[in-house]
């Protein structure tokens, strides 16, 4: 937890355009975050970040307006979509596949985004294809041992992110 003092000085900062404090408060203020949930400081923050269309600002808030079902979602999707960025394709996969916010349901779009995604490295849309879809294009032949390496993978980043342990317990 941080001090009255810190978290005014984050503010300050963030006021003053870092958008690294306004992403940071956007996420504090988020159900997920250390502050007193409010969604509508969480999604001002957010925005504000955004405005500097740095690429991490715009993930915060497409995943911030897909996890509220709000159909602009898909919006901020496909601005990342359009610079190529990994998770933009994600989340317009997801959107396609389950018809999330607004979007249309489409299967085979859906897996095309996440095969995008997954090309890039994202390990989240492997696993995902690996869930939904038949194509495993992204694998080469499928064997069990790339499965097993794709899964030793992601459970090593989880070991190493603070706080991953209290999932296990």
């Amino acid at each position: 937890m941080i001090s009255d003092d810190e978290r005014a000085a984050i503010e300050q900062r963030a006021t003053q355009g870092d958008v690294a404090a306004q992403i940071y408060l956007g996420w504090a203020y988020s159900e997920h975050g250390p502050f007193a949930h409010d969604s509508t400081l969480a999604e001002h923050w957010y925005r504000l970040a955004a405005r500097s269309k740095q690429t991490e600002a715009l993930r915060r808030l497409a995943r911030f307006l897909y996890d509220r079902q709000s159909e602009e979602a898909r919006s901020w999707a496909e601005i990342l979509v359009k610079q190529n960025d990994f998770y933009g394709y994600y989340l317009m996969g997801h959107m396609l596949l389950h018809g999330d916010c607004g979007v249309k349901r489409d299967r085979n779009a859906g897996l095309r985004n996440l095969e995008i995604s997954a090309m890039q490295g994202h390990l989240v849309s492997k696993l995902d294809l690996l869930k939904h879809g038949t194509h495993y294009y992204f694998l080469g032949p499928v064997s069990v041992l790339r499965i097993a390496a794709v899964m030793a993978k992601i459970f090593y980043t989880l070991l190493r992110s603070p706080g991953s342990m209290a999932v296990y317990r």
